[in-house]
């Protein structure tokens, strides 16, 4: 049996976490509630991001917390899934840190590009008039 479970993040920008979701293809909801174990729902969230299939029946909130970073509200069981979010949300941790530095790089008028390693880590690369 798996229980709720609230992670820490330093997720600022709901921009950023909206880009993210988009390149992962998943589905960013206004409100709403996490869906996790037999049915049962979180208290309301201010984000809910839907899973895709084979876990639809779950589902990940975000809660703004006092210091403007949202928390992921999920079941604990879901973290551990190699979902679209990747185990432990480091695919969407990975997105959300390149959606940041794309949105400042844009504010800066620099350009950004990023190539995917084999190992599964993200080079970015940042060219423009520093």
């Amino acid at each position: 049996m798996s229980h709720l479970a609230t992670v820490k993040s330093q997720l600022k920008s709901i921009e950023a976490i909206r880009m993210a979701c988009h390149e992962l293809g998943v589905v960013l909801r206004e409100g709403g509630r996490a869906r996790y174990f037999d049915g049962q729902q979180s208290d309301k969230c201010d984000y809910t991001i839907e899973l895709p299939k084979p876990h639809d029946r779950y589902s990940v909130g975000l809660k703004r917390q006092p210091d403007g970073t949202y928390s992921l509200v999920a079941d604990d069981m879901v973290a551990g899934w190699d979902t679209k979010l990747g185990r432990n949300y480091g695919l969407f941790k990975q997105q959300v840190a390149f959606a940041t530095l794309r949105l400042e790089a844009q504010r800066k008028g620099l350009r950004l590009t990023r190539e995917m390693q084999p190992n599964g880590t993200m080079r970015v690369i940042m060219t423009g008039r520093f």
